[in-house]
């Protein structure tokens, strides 16, 4: 602890303690090496500190929203990969395939490839963000 004017103890504060709250607080201070007194001043501080530290909780909360987006892109990336694999079942079964060689089949499905890679380059992630707070919403904070 730092020993400046603002530092120094002046307030004495007197609390009582159920039996097992005294013996976890006498037993944590003895395994850190601190008087009780020392020891209960750094766990107000440290609960004081994080208590107020709201940034370290959005921060959390951000990156667990983010996890959960990241899951369920995976979970579109392979609904489009079952998507494709249905179109190029579709394509080698249509009626119309007794008049398309096996070139053109293959040609249909690759144009067909391409314009699905070229509707998912884009960026969906704000879409996927806004049906996420869209259903969190609706479930009252609940995912």
């Amino acid at each position: 602890m730092e020993k400046n004017a603002e530092s120094r103890l002046s307030s004495p504060i007197r609390i009582r303690l159920t039996k097992t709250l005294d013996k976890t607080v006498r037993a944590k201070a003895m395994e850190k090496g601190l008087g009780v007194s020392e020891f209960i001043r750094q766990v107000l501080e440290q609960y004081l500190d994080n208590a107020f530290s709201d940034t370290a909780l959005l921060n959390h909360t951000l990156s667990e929203h983010n996890r959960k987006i990241d899951y369920l892109e995976s979970k579109v990336d392979l609904a489009a990969m079952i998507v494709m694999e249905l179109a190029r079942h579709q394509i080698r079964h249509l009626p119309e395939k007794q008049f398309m060689s096996e070139d053109m089949v293959e040609k249909r499905y690759e144009k067909f490839m391409q314009d699905c890679a070229k509707s998912l380059s884009g960026n969906h992630r704000g879409v996927l963000e806004g049906m996420v707070l869209d259903i969190y919403e609706r479930t009252g904070g609940e995912m």
